[in-house]
């Protein structure tokens, strides 16, 4: 037999088995591993399962409550004897709870780790969760770290403020951005402690999924985020459109200080506030309630933490030079469609909104029948809100960095599936974290994964944590990922039969393209004249 093909077919062999024990989670694997740890403020025990340890609810900060609402993080709190660390804390304060219930004491953050000892340099990863800012949180069971850790790396997953206790502007308060702040807090906490669990405090990644791939984004750009991680993996997420200045603006982007602050005012006045010292003493679920779909809190462009756009920030060279990783889902706007919407509605929407691009949108989302509108209206957001940023944004960086930028697309669909319109938002989650079944998990495959989605959860797992231990993907028996360049605009596709091919809905992204461009152009002329 040739020597290539055999060691292929002894790749292929321990695939398969490595394949099966990772699904099973690894129960037969002896663990005589890390368990007491020294960290910041005492000492912690962890839990052992599946022949991980696990560390959770460890406090990276002070609980930001009373006096410390609406302020940066504060050092940790110290303890005296170890702390147990085997539940998951409350999810930070949010309307509906989390898994555990939900609290403003809530700077916490969780470590898995199979390391033998503390002397071990594994990579790390830290997984900042999604949920648009205002709720879910690292609990959730779909974000399960034990995978990871299985496939040699120490992964970490953190909390952060969300809502009006985490992205509330206001005149009288900073900048309203203490969300991003918690993550940075979160990070600095990593940096200083991972080695006692055998990570590699120089080679961390930092890598989520919707808003958590848009604090990714957020954290390039933001200089005191520097040094605190070596790259960046963002999924289905990223903050490259023009910023919002009147709050009606289509597709997600960083608010301007000014919006902010005056919607900041505004939610003061509803709740008969009229003085800082005044919200700080308001019960945690009467801010809650004042919130409920009625505010939306989003990061703001304060001109410190982030003091300029990700777009502009990026074409000046004013960015972290990190490898990056980067992509969207085939069906991630499918969430965002307005319940029965009409193609007359989405027509006056568009010309509307776009500006001298609506015909060109128009043309480019075919939109005759109500239901062809509902169809448009999702892909609009697909490629508006995520597919656009992430094609965007690995365009500025292949441009402008010394690092390589990779792109990839998620389109699998469950085995037996023949409605699915795409990969839902969120989709890939258990995929990477091996969670199928798991709350929080939207792919739709259940609790019963086949072996074509087993297979191609080892493989993303696989291109992840290479890129985490060495800033690129590949490795012998995977297909070649090349990294993202103007003469080479490729992507790798997950599917069913993975491979790099030309980035999907190129002709849509290049029409909303021109409307961003516009957008930037008019916003630029204004700001002159003012």
């Amino acid at each position: 037999m040739d020597a290539r093909v055999e060691i292929r077919s002894n790749i292929d062999s321990y695939r398969k088995l490595a394949l099966i024990l990772a699904f099973l989670g690894g129960a037969s694997v002896a663990h005589a591993g890390i368990h007491e740890v020294a960290v910041t403020g005492g000492l912690i025990e962890g839990v052992e399962e599946q022949g991980i340890t696990a560390f959770k609810g460890i406090p990276f900060a002070a609980p930001p409550v009373g006096r410390l609402r609406w302020r940066p993080p504060q050092p940790v709190v110290s303890w005296h004897g170890t702390r147990k660390t085997g539940a998951f804390a409350q999810e930070c304060a949010q309307n509906g709870g989390g898994p555990a219930g939900s609290s403003e004491d809530c700077l916490y953050l969780n470590v898995w780790t199979g390391a033998a000892s503390g002397k071990e340099r594994r990579p790390v990863m830290v997984w900042i969760p999604g949920g648009g800012f205002n709720e879910n949180g690292p609990a959730i069971p779909v974000n399960d770290g034990t995978r990871f850790a299985h496939a040699g790396v120490v992964l970490v997953s953190i909390a952060y403020r969300l809502g009006p206790f985490g992205f509330l502007a206001h005149p009288d308060l900073g900048s309203g951005n203490y969300g991003i702040e918690d993550q940075i807090a979160a990070l600095k906490w990593v940096k200083v402690n991972i080695d006692h669990f055998g990570g590699d405090p120089n080679r961390v990644t930092i890598f989520g999924a919707s808003a958590g791939a848009m604090s990714v984004s957020l954290l390039l750009v933001s200089p005191a985020a520097r040094g605190l991680f070596d790259r960046a993996i963002a999924e289905s997420g990223a903050m490259f459109q023009p910023v919002h200045h009147t709050g009606h603006e289509p597709f997600l982007s960083l608010r301007s200080r000014e919006l902010a602050e005056t919607e900041g005012g505004t939610f003061f006045q509803k709740l008969g506030l009229t003085s800082v010292d005044a919200a700080r003493a308001m019960p945690t679920n009467r801010l809650l309630a004042a919130s409920k779909n009625t505010h939306e809190f989003w990061p703001v462009l304060d001109g410190d933490l982030l003091p300029g756009d990700a777009y502009s920030l990026y074409e000046a060279g004013r960015f972290i030079d990190v490898p990056i990783l980067v992509g969207s889902n085939s069906d991630d706007g499918a969430d965002s469609v307005l319940p029965g919407i009409t193609a007359a509605a989405w027509v006056a929407g568009i010309g509307g909104n776009m500006g001298p691009e609506a015909e060109a949108v128009l043309a480019a989302y075919p939109h005759s029948a109500d239901a062809d509108a509902r169809r448009a209206d999702a892909e609009i957001s697909r490629d508006g809100e995520f597919g656009w940023a992430a094609w965007t944004w690995a365009k500025l960086h292949s441009r402008t960095s010394k690092k390589h930028a990779y792109l990839y697309y998620f389109d699998a669909r469950p085995a037996e599936s023949t409605t699915s319109e795409g990969a839902a938002h969120g989709a890939e989650l258990a995929y990477l974290f091996g969670t199928f079944g798991k709350i929080g998990d939207t792919s739709g495959v259940g609790g019963h994964p086949h072996h074509q989605d087993l297979e191609l959860a080892t493989i993303m797992r696989r291109y992840w944590t290479n890129f985490a231990a060495r800033g690129d993907p590949n490795e012998p028996g995977l297909p070649l990922w090349p990294p993202f360049s103007k003469g080479n605009e490729r992507v790798l596709t997950f599917d069913s039969a993975p491979s790099v091919r030309p980035v999907p809905n190129l002709d849509k992204l290049e029409v909303l393209d021109r409307y961003f461009s516009w957008r930037r152009q008019r916003d630029e002329a204004r700001s002159v004249t003012k």
